[in-house]
């Protein structure tokens, strides 16, 4: 059938090569900015007891989530709020008290959906489109 083409050295990118600690700083750093949007919000905003301004935070949150995950991300925390519901009641029943989820859990929901789906559509999908066009 057709010939296997054999594996030249060209082909193996040592741990050291520089694409490769690129590519480990991007994650890390990405992932770190991601861990600083939800550090800011917990601490800056969090703890705020007017029901306005948790509005206007978690909306920041949510603009710096739908940034730093683009476009999936913004699509994420464009649906995140229809699947509050669900997600609350899958949070009591798994014993999330109630106060607790109706205080973080909305902003958690948006925060960990983008980060995910981020993570995979910038370090799983986009490499594999760009290995998949060679």
């Amino acid at each position: 059938m057709f010939a296997r083409r054999k594996k030249r050295s060209r082909d193996y990118v040592r741990p050291d090569h520089w694409t490769v600690r690129l590519k480990r700083a991007l994650k890390a750093g990405w992932l770190l900015l991601c861990l600083a949007a939800l550090a800011g919000w917990w601490l800056g905003w969090g703890f705020v007891d007017g029901a306005g301004e948790r509005i206007e935070h978690r909306q920041l949150l949510d603009a710096i989530m739908g940034v730093l995950a683009f476009p999936a991300g913004l699509l994420w925390v464009w649906i995140a709020p229809s699947l509050e519901p669900l997600a609350g009641s899958l949070a009591l029943k798994v014993g999330a008290p109630p106060a607790l989820w109706r205080t973080y859990g909305p902003e958690l929901l948006a925060w960990v959906g983008a980060t995910v789906l981020g993570y995979l559509q910038w370090f799983w999908l986009l490499p594999y489109v760009f290995k998949s066009r060679r």
